[in-house]
C-alpha cells in the first residue's frame, strides 16, 4: 500500500519505494507492535516522569527556573523555559559573570513533543553552570516546516537580545536540538547563513547575519536527508503514518528541506569556516529511529564542502538507542553528558578511536 503522492517522486525514489513499502496487512500488524512499544517506553520513563514534575511544578526557584517566556507573539507555541545556574542571582546581575547558553529545540517527528519532556535536562546543565533555553515551536498541521524555521529564527534573535537577564553570555550561545529537532536547527544553518559563508558570494554585505550569533550547532540523531528517512520509515512500515512527508510538503520537496543535499551542491572547500558555526553531529549506534548512516552521510558531506573539515565533529556512541541518547544527560558519568558540556564551555570533545 503505497502513498498517494507517488507521482511526486523521483524515479529514482520511487523505484526504491517499490521495493521497501509494506502490504496493508503488514502495516497493520507494525501499527500493533508499535502501540505495544509505545505502552512499555512510557511505563518505562514513570519514573523520570515523576522527578520532572516535582522540580517543574513544586521545588523549583523562580529565580533559577522561568517558565512560558515569549520570546515572539507570532504563534502560540513560540514560548520557552530558562533554566540558570545556582549562582546566578537576578536581583544582583551586573554582567559581570555570565555563562554558556544551550538554546534546545525538541524532537517528536515534527508534529509532537514538548519543552516539558526537557525538564530534568535543562536542571542538569543549569547544575554545571550552563544556561539553557528550551523552545516550543508551531508543530504540524498547524504549520510546515517553513514555520518552523521562522520560529527558531525568532528564538535565537531573543535569545541573542534577552538571555543576559537570565546569566547567559549572548556571544556563547549553541544551538543544539534532537531527531527532528536537529534536522529543523541544521536546516535553519543552511537557510539563515550558508550564504554568507560562501566565499564565492561577494554581494552579501548584511551586518545581521543570525547565524554569527550562533557559536555551535550541536546536532543530535537527526534525520538530514529526507528521502533516506522516508525510505527509513517505509522500511519500518511508518510512512503512512509519519508527519514527515506532508510537513516537508511532498516528496517534490524533500530534498529541498534536506540539510545533506542542500550542503552537497555548494563546491568544495568553498565554506568559510570563520563565517559559519561549527557543527557537532553526534548520534546513537543502536538507533533504530534514525539511523547511525544520516549523520555519517552529513560528516561525510560537510568535511569536504567545508574549508576546514575539523570544524564539524561526527561521534558515534555505540551501545545508545534513539531516546537514550537525551535520558543519558541525566547520567553523571555518561561521555554523552561531559560532552554537550564540554561542547557549550568550548572544549574539545573526546572522540572514539
Amino acid at each position: 500500500m503505497m502513498v498517494e503522492d507517488i507521482d511526486h517522486m523521483s524515479s529514482d525514489l520511487l523505484e526504491r519505494y517499490k521495493r521497501t513499502v509494506y502490504s496493508k496487512w503488514g502495516k497493520r500488524l507494525i501499527f500493533c507492535q508499535l502501540i505495544l512499544q509505545e505502552i512499555v517506553f512510557w511505563l518505562s520513563i514513570i519514573g523520570k516522569s515523576i522527578r520532572s514534575g516535582l522540580y517543574y511544578y513544586i521545588t523549583f526557584n523562580k529565580k533559577h527556573l522561568v517558565k512560558d517566556i515569549r520570546y515572539s507573539d507570532n504563534k502560540p507555541r513560540n514560548v520557552c523555559d530558562i533554566y540558570s545556574p545556582a549562582a546566578f542571582d537576578p536581583n544582583n546581575n551586573d554582567g559581570s559573570k555570565l555563562y554558556p547558553v544551550l538554546l534546545f529545540v525538541h524532537g517528536g517527528s515534527w508534529a509532537f513533543g514538548d519543552k516539558i519532556q526537557y525538564i530534568l535536562m535543562g536542571k542538569v546543565l543549569a547544575e554545571a553552570g550552563i544556561v539553557c533555553m528550551v523552545v516550543n515551536y508551531t508543530l504540524y498541521p498547524k504549520g510546515l516546516i517553513d514555520d518552523m524555521l521562522v520560529d527558531l529564527d525568532n528564538a535565537v534573535k531573543y535569545c541573542y537580545e534577552n538571555i543576559h537577564l537570565y546569566g547567559g553570555d549572548k556571544h556563547n550561545i549553541h544551538l543544539a536540538g534532537h531527531s527532528a529537532g536537529a534536522h529543523i536547527i541544521t536546516l535553519f544553518s543552511c537557510t539563515r547563513y550558508l550564504n554568507n559563508a560562501i566565499k564565492s558570494n561577494k554581494t552579501n554585505t548584511s551586518k545581521d547575519i543570525v547565524g554569527s550569533k550562533v557559536k555551535s550547532i550541536v546536532a543530535l540523531s537527526g534525520p538530514f536527508e529526507i528521502s533516506d528517512h522516508f525510505i527509513h520509515e517505509t522500511t519500518r512500515g511508518l510512512e503512512h503514518l509519519s508527519p514527515m512527508r506532508p510537513c516537508m510538503k511532498g516528496p517534490k520537496y524533500f530534498d529541498f528541506y534536506s540539510p545533506t543535499c542542500i550542503f552537497d551542491k555548494v563546491e568544495d572547500k568553498s565554506i568559510d569556516c570563520n563565517q559559519f558555526p561549527k557543527l557537532y553531529l553526534l548520534h546513537g549506534g543502536q538507533d533504530k529511529t534514525v539511523p547511525l548512516s544520516s549523520s555519517i552521510k552529513l560528516h561525510g558531506v560537510l568535511s569536504k564542502k567545508l574549508d576546514d573539515k575539523s570544524n564539524v565533529i561526527f561521534k558515534n556512541y555505540p551501545p545508545i538507542q534513539h531516546i537514550e541518547l537525551m535520558f543519558n544527560l541525566m547520567d553523571y558519568d555518561h561521555d554523552f553528558r561531559k560532552d554537550l558540556i564540554n561542547i557549550c564551555k568550548n572544549n574539545d570533545i573526546l572522540l572514539m578511536k
